[in-house]
């Protein structure tokens, strides 16, 4: 189940004006990152590693290995890839943890 999608250009509007408590993810593997460049504040968390990351990893290593604090289930969460499956699973994945604001694969 996804909440929404976004278009490229409705993505560049928050980020001219980011709503408090949002968290952009692209899950994209690292390789493919250092290739093509991130969309400003996003988080890169691979969907391989999406689970370990989100569920087996507490607060405090989390903001040391992300830099940022861990998204809660307040958080509008947007995810991307280069396609959009990983982004779709990346939501599902979230929405069967609790989270119900999220937004996918920006186009």
């Amino acid at each position: 189940m996804v909440f929404g999608r976004i278009t490229c250009d409705e993505l560049k509007e928050m980020l001219d004006n980011m709503p408090p408590n949002t968290t952009i993810i692209d899950v994209r593997e690292t390789s493919e990152v250092e290739h093509t460049g991130v969309i400003g504040p996003s988080l890169n968390i691979p969907l391989s590693d999406l689970k370990n990351a989100m569920k087996k990893t507490r607060e405090k290593i989390f903001r040391k290995k992300f830099g940022r604090e861990k998204p809660d289930q307040k958080h509008l969460i947007i995810f991307y890839c280069l396609g959009e499956t990983r982004a779709e699973r990346g939501a599902d994945m979230f929405h069967s943890w609790g989270y119900k604001k999220h937004i996918r694969d920006p186009r």
